[in-house]
């Protein structure tokens, strides 16, 4: 005598997918987050504190636990109250199963704004250092590798963003994420923080370009390429570093942008490059390379600032 024994999936055991839509077909595509910042905590009259959190969580399942398909706890809330925050984030988890409502926990990961930017600057080298490769190792024209790779970024930054702007970068203590806007609005000393900046870089250069080999090397191979590379400069090095450090400082410039924005969009710093050439040249750097100073393209960008701003306000638009 056989028998044949069914091992069908118990409901808990069942993918998590299969139950969601039960759950929806009963209830509905209701889902409800239990999202409680300290604005919210304060307008339910609780404290902000791990009290005050496990009390509005409490209340918000005793509110909807088994009338929605899930419910969304957001990890952020609990942690920033620590342990006890981390045990009330179980108990609701636990409270909500007991009611048999499906949860969903929504775990974010904000890494600190110093790794941002890190993180920023390191990608803008590396495509500086793209641009280098292309030029030195496979002889493409600057301008054309230069350009060509604007696009591509662009293109790269169209596809992973769809086109949307990302607002309110400015961040929210409860996630610990603040302190982006310290590049683009803060102002140490009276002076805004991208100012300083320009200062240091300005001299950091001023000084390389002055008193260090690679500054003569840089003016060597901008006047003539061959007869530096004869003289036994580094050619292809020297370009590499240009292409990196130009990267590092675009990608920095665009941080400063976006964080005096407080938000980032695909689109921004279109025609910055037009506006960079025409600094340089009217400081008086050769396109051709080997003439110009920092100090003459300081005073160009300046000039050119002036300039673009005095026909955009007589043309109405700003």
């Amino acid at each position: 005598m056989s028998s044949t024994t069914s091992h069908q999936p118990s409901r808990s055991r069942r993918p998590f997918g299969a139950r969601l839509a039960d759950a929806m077909d009963d209830q509905g595509p209701l889902c409800v987050g239990i999202d409680p910042h300290p604005s919210l905590l304060e307008a339910w009259g609780l404290t902000d504190s791990a009290a005050g959190l496990r009390d509005f969580a409490l209340r918000t399942i005793d509110a909807v636990g088994g009338r929605v398909a899930a419910v969304k706890p957001q990890s952020a809330f609990f942690e920033r109250h620590g342990s006890a925050g981390i045990a009330i984030l179980e108990e609701t988890l636990a409270a909500l199963r007991d009611v048999g409502t499906l949860s969903v926990l929504d775990v974010n990961a904000y890494p600190s704004v110093l790794v941002v930017v890190i993180v920023a600057l390191l990608l803008g080298t590396a495509v500086g250092a793209v641009n280098g490769l292309v030029i030195t190792r496979f002889r493409v024209a600057p301008f054309i590798a230069t350009l060509g790779t604007l696009y591509m970024a662009r293109g790269v930054a169209l596809l992973i963003s769809k086109g949307a702007t990302y607002p309110d970068l400015a961040g929210e203590k409860a996630f610990g994420n603040t302190g982006f806007s310290f590049l683009g609005v803060s102002r140490p000393l009276g002076l805004p923080t991208s100012v300083w900046l320009m200062i240091i870089f300005t001299a950091v250069v001023a000084l390389v370009i002055a008193r260090a080999p690679f500054g003569r090397w840089l003016y060597a191979v901008g006047g003539n390429e061959r007869a530096a590379e004869l003289s036994g400069v580094p050619v292809k090095h020297v370009k590499m570093r240009v292409y990196m450090v130009s990267g590092c400082l675009a990608a920095l410039a665009g941080l400063i942008i976006a964080s005096e924005l407080t938000a980032a969009a695909p689109a921004a710093g279109e025609t910055y490059e037009m506006n960079a050439i025409a600094a340089v040249v009217i400081g008086g750097a050769s396109l051709a390379g080997g003439r110009g100073d920092v100090k003459g393209a300081l005073i160009g960008a300046f000039l050119g600032r002036a300039v673009f701003k005095k026909h955009f306000e007589r043309a109405g638009i700003a």
